[in-house]
């Protein structure tokens, strides 16, 4: 078993079938339910993406994910 896990023989191994089975059931069930709600205008979309860039404006995002939290994380928590 451990062997065919690790690739060192011809074996396969299908430890997660069942969890990746689950999970694609779930997500057609929510893909559904997300199907027939309705869409968001594009004023609104604007709206939120507005909100958006100002809160980041707000904490100094700039864009750079890595760059900002090396920024603002506490010097202790390094």
């Amino acid at each position: 078993m451990a062997e065919a896990y690790l690739g060192l023989s011809n074996e396969e191994v299908n430890l997660a079938e069942g969890a990746r089975k689950e999970a694609a059931a779930s997500g057609e069930k929510i893909a559904g339910a997300i199907s027939t709600r309705q869409k968001i205008s594009a004023d609104k979309v604007a709206d939120v993406l507005k909100r958006v860039r100002e809160r980041q404006h707000a904490v100094g995002y700039e864009g750079n994910y890595r760059d900002w939290i090396a920024k603002v994380t506490p010097a202790d928590l390094q």
